[in-house]
């Protein structure tokens, strides 16, 4: 097995235990960060200025703590080697890994429903406290991960997508994050307008 398929499938991995748990997160990215340094595939990504321009203030910040002895500051290093995940698989995977993930991320984000409804049933409380540490943590990746399975039940005409779409919403009102509710009604919004504006523009060519 190359390198890259070796990236690919820890990046799949890596998006599949978004909705599994945070600890098999963290596994995946420390993986994916020990193959980086290792096979020097990071030297891709140094010299990208968004990176450099966090690398800058992250570093300002890891100073600062140093001076300052306040250790909390340090928590800017882990924070930029996720930034570092996240920039390379965005600079340097291909478009039809990213897309091919996506539709499997959306298919797989069926699972914190099951485990969300099982987590309230037992006990009681806002889904969210198992799996991903915090019912607003789950609220946030169900409201982004609606919007994409709602795109893909547009695009595709695909009734699959639409059925987890509404199983996505679900998961977010069992996570009882108010600010989630928010941000797929104006992300719902977005993507009507869009279809709106692309279907406008198809009509009159």
């Amino acid at each position: 097995m190359t390198n890259d398929n070796y990236l690919r499938i820890l990046y799949t991995l890596l998006g599949v235990s978004i909705f599994v748990h945070y600890w098999f997160v963290v596994l995946f990215t420390v993986l994916i960060l020990i193959d980086l340094f290792f096979s020097g595939e990071y030297k891709k990504i140094l010299k990208d200025r968004s990176l450099i321009v966090v690398e800058i203030v992250l570093g300002f910040s890891i100073v600062m703590a140093m001076i300052y002895d306040n250790w909390y500051g340090l928590i800017a290093i882990p924070i930029l080697l996720c930034v570092m995940v996240g920039r390379y698989y965005t600079l340097i995977m291909e478009s039809s890994t990213k897309k091919n993930n996506l539709e499997l991320l959306c298919k797989v984000s069926v699972l914190p429903f099951v485990t969300g409804v099982i987590e309230y049933l037992i006990t009681r409380k806002r889904a969210g406290y198992f799996a991903f540490h915090n019912p607003n943590y789950l609220g946030s990746v169900m409201m982004m991960i609606a919007v994409a399975n709602l795109y893909f039940a547009f695009e595709k005409k695909s009734k699959w997508n639409f059925m987890i779409f509404f199983l996505n919403i679900a998961t977010l009102i069992l996570s009882g994050s108010r600010s989630a509710l928010i941000g797929i009604t104006v992300g719902v919004f977005v993507l009507f307008l869009l279809l709106f504006l692309k279907e406008n523009i198809l009509l009159r060519q």
